[in-house]
């Protein structure tokens, strides 16, 4: 595996365990947005790994789900795609409907935890079967 795809799924399970970090701290929107990130990270490790191609320059979840792994379960395709909306609500006012420090709570970012977890566990033993 190349150097440069383990640190990324490092920092990928970093940003996971910060996710839950905020979480303890009430910090929803930031552990929403945490999780989420954790997540594309894990996504896009799938191009140079598994498709021997340079990086993406999306952040669209469900499109690198697809691209790089069309075997993904329907389950985990599912909490990657209830993921996906966050990445600009969790930053803007103007695409959360308000501040996203107020428009997120609790029940959202562990749910986000948990979606979080369930896809990087078989995004993790994914990328570990091929490299």
């Amino acid at each position: 595996m190349r150097q440069e795809v383990a640190d990324t799924i490092q920092d990928a399970h970093h940003d996971l365990a910060t996710a839950r970090d905020m979480v303890a701290a009430g910090r929803w929107k930031w552990a929403v947005f945490c999780a989420r990130h954790a997540v594309e990270k894990m996504l896009k490790c799938g191009y140079p790994l598994l498709l021997n191609e340079r990086w993406p320059h999306t952040h669209n979840l469900v499109a690198m789900a697809n691209e790089c792994f069309p075997d993904m379960p329907d389950d985990v395709l599912e909490a990657v795609q209830r993921l996906g909306p966050f990445h600009a609500s969790t930053r803007y006012a103007n695409a959360a409907g308000g501040p996203p420090f107020r428009v997120f709570g609790k029940a959202n970012a562990e749910e986000a935890v948990a979606w979080a977890t369930q896809a990087m566990q078989w995004l993790g033993e994914r990328l570990r079967s091929t490299s």
